[in-house]
């Protein structure tokens, strides 16, 4: 097995899990949370949930095989460019275009459901330190921290081009700003009309998936900026695109094709993503959402 055919098979596990098992959660979430914005109205008309509680899932397994198709026949040319085209843009379009379907059906479901006149709101504002550790924040934010000031570390020792210096902090901090934006949305955002552990669960998931991305960010921040230090770096082109833009070089695919540093960032980066789908699916979240008492007020 050629290093080609063992890296699809990392990209299959990205498009099996996260079509297979992690869109068709957030479809049922979306679903379920609909039913749920006025429960009295619904359980007052006869089949109405019978008729609109399912979500066909028949497109995602489609979507699946066809994509996995693809990525086999790509494979099978031992090329690198056409495994990248099925992983990442068809891959991205396909889920963007199942988001922009499902969101339209479930808006045009909630058309049909009157707005409760009864509103719900937390009596207290909501903390992140109710759902995450604070060491796990703590830590965090010293790790983004130690980056910022090891790229600086390096650029003032001279182990560093300064404009590598400056791409690697803007990088980190822009994924910082980022990600610190996601955790307070899912502070902000409004709860889910169901029970409050529900919704608590919901938010926990949220936090958990967002920290499981921030590690990640943190691991390849770091990768860069320890890649891009001495006479002979790791790094010696630019990480990524944003860094040949902020470094004023040009940006080669057939660098990052053949090159291991940038391989080894997709494929944990692919791995990831294959985790989500098995980390919705046991949360306690989903098996609460997915239990049958959670729809008792909507029938």
């Amino acid at each position: 097995m050629s290093a080609v055919h063992l890296e699809a098979v990392i990209y299959a596990l990205q498009i099996a899990s996260f079509v297979l098992i992690a869109a068709p959660v957030m479809v049922k979430t979306d679903r379920r949370r609909v039913l749920a914005s006025n429960p009295a109205w619904v359980a007052a008309q006869p089949g109405f949930v019978e008729t609109h509680g399912g979500v066909d899932l028949r497109p995602f397994r489609l979507a699946t095989l066809a994509l996995l198709l693809l990525l086999a026949a790509a494979a099978a040319t031992s090329s690198r460019q056409l495994v990248f085209v099925v992983h990442t843009p068809l891959f991205v379009a396909t889920c963007a275009g199942f988001y922009a379907y499902y969101d339209r059906a479930e808006k045009r479901l909630r058309a049909l459901i009157p707005e409760d006149p009864i509103r719900r709101a937390a009596l207290r504002p909501r903390v992140l330190r109710a759902f995450l550790p604070r060491w796990v924040l703590f830590g965090l934010s010293l790790a983004a921290a130690s980056i910022l000031c090891l790229d600086a570390w390096g650029y003032a020792r001279g182990l560093m081009e300064p404009a590598r210096a400056l791409s690697n902090g803007v990088f980190a901090a822009l994924v910082t700003v980022g990600l610190g934006a996601l955790l307070r949305h899912t502070m902000q955002r409004a709860s889910y009309r169901m029970s409050p552990e529900t919704d608590s669960s919901a938010r926990s998931l949220e936090v958990s998936l967002t920290v499981g991305c921030a590690a990640l960010m943190g691991l390849v921040c770091l990768y860069h900026s320890l890649g891009s230090m001495g006479s002979a770096p790791v790094f010696v082109h630019p990480p990524t695109q944003l860094h040949a833009l902020i470094e004023n070089q040009s940006w080669s695919w057939t660098t990052y094709f053949e090159r291991p540093e940038y391989r080894w960032v997709e494929l944990a980066t692919a791995l990831f993503i294959a985790l989500i789908g098995p980390w919705m699916a046991r949360s306690a979240f989903t098996r609460r959402l997915m239990a049958e008492g959670e729809l008792e007020g909507a029938r």
